[in-house]
């Protein structure tokens, strides 16, 4: 691809060698270095590429070997300016395109994660602009060495991370720890020097608790408040007289599993809207330019209510290349709308689907559902959904160590 690039912007000709031995004249311009390509035999004639400043140098070989050229097209940008060089808005048109796709290549236009499965594109996508990284930002500021440590730092069952960029797309690619059961604790950078301790953010009833770096406070059945200490980073060391000597801190890292409840409400109104739409639209056009947007025509609304479509269009895009332009047709269908109440079976229905899809997100953050208590009311205006639900699911924050007298006194050790 370079290579062709090169050629097109010194510009070649092709050319047609006649003669009585034309081989005579390819091997004399091996010897004098010029360089041809593409040689197609012919009959007592040969058709090649040459490169237009080579093509000068040809008078003397053409005179020593007894043969003749002629020019059969000519290629490059140099003879595009030659032949276009009389129409200067084309010709400004296409230099200022040039520049623009120049400009740029040098920024990233699409953010790509190869691997991942447990955390969503948009989930990763709004960590990155937290860390800002965005799509539209200049390559050069991106460093894909940070990128690979704030994602390790941040999710801990993500075992590898690469980070690259390829053309303008910033790629990212995840290796998710498959086995693990449970989501670990989250450790803090910041306190790789102190202890931390490991503090329940729910009041329930611990299930399980594997400890592999400090002293748990707590076991199996036993219950805890919010803030609770299940952990403690502050490791008492005592002689064989059982005399405090010293204090270790360190970075708790444990398992902890918990049960507990949480109340759920969700509502509803007893109306739905029913719509009667006009068999009459109105378009209107847009341009998205990354953040920017231009509005083509006239957008002006007419009809007290209507509903608007949108069909975006994207540039083409190459491998390597995303276009940050995207062209949006919006058709305006206006209607009329009325209200009628709903059945008990609808709206059983529509809560019961908004519960399923409560469930299903708690479960894709790794929380089990032991049981639920969730009953429907009707009010004046509103059906309600509430009650209590238990959940099961891994706990645990990580505070600095707090030096307590009861641990250093060890009466609330518990060995695991």
């Amino acid at each position: 691809m370079f290579v062709s690039l090169l050629r097109c912007l010194k510009g070649y000709l092709r050319i047609k060698v006649i003669g009585y031995s034309p081989e005579r004249f390819i091997n004399t311009c091996s010897f004098h270095k010029i360089y041809i390509w593409n040689i197609t035999p012919g009959f007592n004639s040969y058709e090649m590429n040459i490169y237009a400043s080579d093509f000068k140098k040809l008078k003397s070989i053409l005179r020593k070997t007894g043969t003749k050229v002629q020019i059969i097209a000519k290629y490059g940008f140099p003879f595009f300016l030659i032949q276009n060089h009389k129409r200067k808005v084309f010709l400004g048109g296409f230099l200022m395109s040039m520049f623009l796709i120049l400009w740029m290549s040098t920024y990233t236009w699409n953010i790509n994660f190869i691997g991942n499965q447990r955390y969503s594109d948009p989930i990763l996508l709004e960590f990155l602009s937290q860390k800002g990284i965005h799509r539209g930002m200049k390559r050069n500021d991106i460093e894909c060495s940070q990128i690979v440590k704030d994602i390790r730092k941040k999710y801990k069952d993500i075992v590898w991370v690469s980070a690259s960029i390829e053309g303008c797309k910033l790629i990212i690619r995840i290796k998710e720890n498959e086995n693990i059961l449970f989501n670990t604790i989250e450790k803090d950078p910041s306190d790789n020097k102190i202890g931390t301790d490991i503090v329940a953010d729910e009041n329930g009833v611990i299930k399980q608790i594997i400890t592999r770096s400090g002293i748990p406070l707590v076991k199996e059945g036993d219950s805890v408040e919010k803030g609770d200490i299940l952990v403690s980073g502050m490791i008492p060391i005592y002689n064989d007289s059982g005399e405090l000597t010293d204090i270790r801190l360190e970075q708790s890292d444990a398992d902890i599993i918990e049960e507990y409840n949480i109340d759920y409400l969700d509502s509803i109104s007893l109306t739905k809207e029913v719509k009667d739409y006009y068999e009459l639209n109105k378009k209107s056009f847009s341009l998205h330019i990354r953040d920017y947007i231009f509005l083509i025509g006239n957008t002006k609304n007419n009809y007290k209510k209507s509903e608007i479509k949108s069909n975006y269009s994207t540039i083409p895009s190459e491998k390597y290349i995303s276009c940050p332009i995207d062209f949006c047709m919006n058709i305006r269908t206006p209607y009329q709308s009325d209200s009628i109440k709903l059945n008990n079976d609808e709206i059983k229905k529509k809560l019961t689907i908004s519960f399923r899809n409560f469930c299903n997100n708690q479960e894709k953050k790794g929380v089990e559902i032991i049981q639920n208590n969730v009953k429907i009311y009707k009010e004046d205006k509103l059906a309600i959904a509430k009650g209590n639900i238990t959940l099961r699911a891994a706990v645990g924050k990580e505070k600095k160590t707090t030096i307590t007298e009861e641990l250093l006194n060890g009466n609330d050790r518990i060995d695991n």
